[in-house]
Parts: C-alpha cells; sequence; structure tokens
C-alpha cells in the first residue's frame, strides 16, 4: 500500500522540511510520496482558469484505481480516532494507493470533486494549502500511530 499526498503549492523551506519528515516516519508503515504540484501563473482575476489548470494538474496525478480523499471545507469532519478507523478500513480493503490531495487557493472543480471516494473538512477555518498540507501530513502520521499501537496520541 502506499500513500500519496497530492498538493498545490509552492512550499517554503518549513513546509518542506516538516512534509520530509512526515515522509520519512511514514514509510515505516506504507510506501509514502508527497507530490507538489506547482501553483498556476494565473492571477487571482483569472480565477476559473487557475482552479482549472490546477485541477487539471491533480487530475493527471491520480491513478484510475487510486482511494481518493479531497480535503475540503465541506467535506466530513473526523476526530482522529474516526479517522484511524476509516484509513484502517481503506488499507484493509487492498487499494494500492491512497491519494490525499489538497487543492489550490480556489479548491476543486466538479470534475475532480467526482473523483473523490471521500471529502475531509480538516477545519471550521480556512485554511491556506501549506497549513493544509502540514495537518494532513501530521494527522495521517497520527492515524497510523493508533492503527500500529505506537503511544504518540494521548487521549
Amino acid at each position: 500500500m502506499k500513500l500519496v499526498f497530492i498538493a498545490v503549492s509552492t512550499p517554503p523551506p518549513w513546509l518542506q522540511e516538516l512534509t520530509q519528515d512526515y515522509e520519512r516516519k511514514l514509510s515505516y508503515w506504507a510506501q509514502t510520496e508527497i507530490q507538489i504540484l506547482k501553483t498556476s501563473k494565473f492571477s487571482r482575476e483569472a480565477r476559473e482558469r487557475k482552479k482549472s489548470e490546477e485541477n487539471s494538474a491533480i487530475l493527471k496525478a491520480l491513478k484510475p484505481d487510486d482511494y481518493v480523499i479531497l480535503c475540503d471545507e465541506t467535506g466530513r469532519r473526523f476526530k482522529s480516532k474516526e479517522f484511524a478507523g476509516y484509513l484502517e478500513k481503506i488499507m484493509a480493503g487492498g487499494k494500492k494507493r491512497i491519494a490525499i490531495v489538497i487543492g489550490g487557493a480556489y479548491g476543486f472543480d466538479a470534475e475532480t470533486i467526482k473523483k473523490a471516494n471521500l471529502t475531509v473538512s480538516l477545519s471550521d477555518f480556512t485554511l491556506n494549502h501549506h497549513l493544509a498540507l502540514a495537518t494532513m501530513c501530521e494527522q495521517t502520521y497520527r492515524a497510523m500511530t493508533i492503527i500500529k499501537g505506537v503511544k504518540y496520541h494521548n487521549e
């Protein structure tokens, strides 16, 4: 099983360092890859074009048999243990890849949303894509420690 984090971002050094750390930690339990897709160069005024270009890149990064988790403010809310249980069920289902996707500033288009098996909300707050990627890396690591019985999550 492989975990793939796909994010539209121009990551600052702190995010690169953090995601590399979680990529290393998660690789103890699953092959892990973080794919950073470049943000579109279109300006805010060309919002729909920017969104379309970024979503096209996301769709190219996905494989047909991926279990796709989109991070979006309209998604389902989980507590950490609930997310761990959900992730464990996906893993037990035999999927070869779980793709966790963080979109750009304008989110996902209808075609990308159709590919989602699950949409997850990270907060009632709107998070920028840097923080969303950092949060999903940490929460996925937390979920794996819960699944594997490693002391990390305090409850």
